[in-house]
């Protein structure tokens, strides 16, 4: 038997307590670092303002 197990430790065990918490942690995570992504692609996006074709939204 590990010692860690021996006293109950994790990873998760400083971000929470439990394994089912510092899995919620990393889901949030990720998901804030796609949305950051997204964010920040919206500068580099193209849109025709003028109503024309060849922007994110023409067609």
């Amino acid at each position: 038997m590990a010692e860690d197990e021996l006293y109950g430790l994790s990873a998760d065990a400083g971000l929470g307590g439990t394994p089912a918490v510092g899995e919620d942690r990393r889901k949030e995570s990720r998901r804030i670092v796609g949305l950051k992504e997204i964010m920040d692609a919206i500068p580099n996006a193209k849109v025709g303002y003028d109503g024309g074709s060849g922007g994110v939204f023409g067609g």
